[in-house]
């Protein structure tokens, strides 16, 4: 099973080690995790702004070795797309074109944008709380 986790769901895991997100990423070695050259740069960006890096006291450090450990952990995609199916927050293209050419089975979200798509060129879309479900059930 291949899974791209939004870029929310890296932050979430990051900042609130205790939540359902962190419990997917902790989980991984039950799945195959794919990302894109273009979501880990969207990642890094909302890591590292000031407001957000300040608030959660997220050093460069603890940022850069984030990044290697998804790096790690990954496929990493570098592609171009023009897919444009989400037009109130074309971000979420990206996170849509990652899991095409992926040829991922599920997509991670809590953009609402992504979630009320349901499924995308097969591909489903799941919240968090979702996702973990699926695991239990096909434990």
């Amino acid at each position: 099973m291949k899974v791209v986790l939004d870029t929310n769901v890296w932050v979430s895991a990051l900042i609130n080690p205790r939540g359902t997100p962190a419990n997917i990423v902790s989980h991984a070695v039950e799945f195959d995790l794919a990302t894109s050259e273009e979501l880990l740069a969207e990642l890094e960006r909302v890591l590292r702004y000031g407001r957000i890096a300040r608030r959660y006291q997220l050093t460069d450090e603890m940022v850069d070795d984030y990044l290697m450990a998804i790096r790690l952990d990954c496929e990493v995609l570098n592609f171009t797309h023009d897919i444009q199916v989400v037009q109130e927050d074309p971000d979420d293209n990206a996170v849509l074109a990652c899991a095409v050419h992926a040829a991922a089975d599920y997509i991670v979200s809590g953009d609402s944008h992504l979630i009320d798509l349901k499924i995308y060129a097969g591909i489903r879309i799941l919240t968090p709380g979702e996702f973990l479900v699926e695991l239990d059930r096909r434990a």
